[in-house]
């Protein structure tokens, strides 16, 4: 497959999954369903972290692992004991996270484009599709249950989608391999952090609106699936 089409393929692929993540928010969906995906899309993405994000971090790490403990249990203990005061400052942290899931876009397109000439590239571009695909859609959902604001959310989709395809061109012509393999590994601790936090500030901030509260099997089928996805097909 030529590089135009598989650029092609990764901006489709971030605007289908990105606005499936939005579409269970309508009036029109009972509030029963609403909970049962947002509680999936919390549980993909915990999955995402155990199996994909943090696994990959934990591999590239050099420094004393508990630095790297510290690194993702505070955001998640901070949401945990703040998340009240923190609300009124939900769209600094909904603004703030989606810019950081922008820069780790950035990065895993070029990855992506970096590996273009590898003989297993077709199962590293599979494993990143799958990994891709599960964050287009969970991340769009938490930032939608949290800022309410279609606008906002479809504009991250649609930025996120040409960052990627322009990221990923960018990194077919990239030579300093080394480099981008630390840069990714700390992008991936800052995205992991910054997804801990929100799934949890979620959860404490949005009991009463449509957002996740409570978990049931819904959260450990997305955990199951996210973990059967990325196993499945790494590297």
């Amino acid at each position: 497959m030529s590089h135009y089409w598989i650029g092609i393929l990764l901006f489709s692929q971030s605007i289908i999954f990105g606005f499936l993540g939005i579409s269970n928010q309508g009036v029109s969906k009972s509030h029963i369903f609403r909970r049962n995906l947002n509680n999936l899309s919390d549980g993909m993405l915990i999955g995402l972290l155990l199996f994909g994000l943090i696994p990959h971090v934990f591999k590239h790490w050099s420094e004393p692992l508990n630095m790297l403990a510290f690194y993702l249990i505070i955001p998640a203990i901070g949401a945990l004991l703040l998340g009240k005061f923190l609300k009124k400052f939900q769209n600094v942290i909904t603004y703030g996270t989606a810019i950081m899931f922008l820069f780790h876009s950035f990065v895993e397109g070029i990855a992506i484009g970096s590996s273009f000439s590898m003989l297993n590239f077709t199962l590293i571009l599979t494993s990143l599709l799958i990994h891709k695909a599960i964050e287009s859609f969970c991340l769009s959902n938490q930032l939608q249950q949290i800022s309410k604001e279609v606008f906002f959310t479809s504009f991250f989709i649609i930025l996120n989608a040409v960052i990627v395809i322009i990221s990923f061109y960018y990194g077919i012509s990239l030579k300093d391999l080394i480099f981008l393999e630390n840069t990714e590994a700390y992008c991936d601790l800052i995205t992991a952090s910054s997804l801990l936090f929100l799934i949890v500030f979620c959860n404490q901030t949005q009991h009463h609106q449509s957002c996740s509260h409570g978990w049931n099997h819904y959260n450990f089928f997305g955990i199951f699936f996210s973990m059967l996805l990325i196993l499945g097909f790494s590297q």
